[in-house]
């Protein structure tokens, strides 16, 4: 019989809300395990808020050239961008955000369990090397992965989730990013001031979050006269020339990449929870 590492609490993920836990926890008891089978550093940090308002800064910075010349400053017709090297700087940031998580967890790694687990009952935890745990309490904070709708699928090849954004070398020419969330509004808005030929797409006015239907209204508004944005829902219908061709509204548009910001799902899979 495999031996059992007995604890108080058990915590699986160690992304923002684990870290966040494990903080609360190891002010009660140092009788505790997190454990993480997938990477270190949060979703924040890897692959959320954080890397994309570096994008956001770059994009800003790049777009206030069009208010040079009334400013008294001249020349800003000769700047350009090189989208590639834009996004090598935001991995260089994004990577000394990682550092900065992966530093903290260095002054308790021998709490961290590397591997995925699953349930052997209510108090039992078991890795995939089959290595047990049993614990009093135990908190489930696995996080969320991108969300991409079944119709969508057969196409992967010409997908970008928000877990992969941030690792491109090259940008397509022709982009839509379908989801009017906050983190789809963000990047979709970042790409356009980089002068990128994005196209957005939500379905109805909920961007960002927002539910007041005069605030939707009002800001919908403003990015009508800012962006290429739709807000008649989108989806794919098939390929042509290489190209994916999605139905906007009722007309269909042809794209190299779309950039899904549909939202996430809960990791949940693999636990045995059922």
């Amino acid at each position: 019989m495999a031996e059992v590492k007995k604890v108080k609490v058990a915590i699986i993920g160690a992304g923002t809300a684990g870290l966040s836990a494990r903080r609360e926890v190891a002010k009660q008891t140092h009788d505790y395990v997190v454990i993480e089978g997938g990477a270190l550093g949060t979703t924040c940090a890897r692959v959320g808020c954080m890397p994309s308002k570096v994008l956001i800064q770059a994009a800003n910075d790049f777009d206030r050239r069009c208010v040079f010349a009334s400013e008294g400053i001249y020349g800003a017709e000769k700047l350009h961008i090189d989208p590639s090297k834009v996004m090598e700087f935001v991995r260089k940031l994004r990577d000394r955000f990682v550092k900065g998580v992966l530093n903290d967890i260095k002054s308790w790694q021998d709490k961290i369990i590397r591997e995925y687990v699953s349930f052997v009952d209510a108090n039992t935890l078991k890795t995939e090397s089959g290595k047990l745990t049993k614990a009093d309490k135990i908190i489930i904070a696995t996080g969320s992965k991108p969300l991409i709708p079944k119709s969508w699928q057969a196409y992967q090849d010409y997908l970008i989730d928000t877990n992969s954004f941030f690792e491109l070398t090259e940008m397509p020419e022709k982009m839509v990013v379908v989801g009017l969330g906050v983190i789809g509004i963000e990047l979709g808005q970042a790409l356009a001031k980089l002068g990128l030929d994005v196209t957005l797409v939500g379905l109805g006015k909920s961007i960002g979050g927002l539910s007041d239907p005069i605030l939707q209204d009002y800001v919908a508004d403003k990015f009508t006269k800012q962006l290429n944005i739709s807000y008649e829902g989108a989806d794919v219908v098939g390929m042509k020339d290489g190209r994916l061709q999605v139905k906007i509204g009722d007309k269909v548009h042809l794209f190299d990449k779309a950039l899904l910001a549909m939202g996430r799902a809960p990791n949940l899979n693999g636990l045995g929870l059922g």
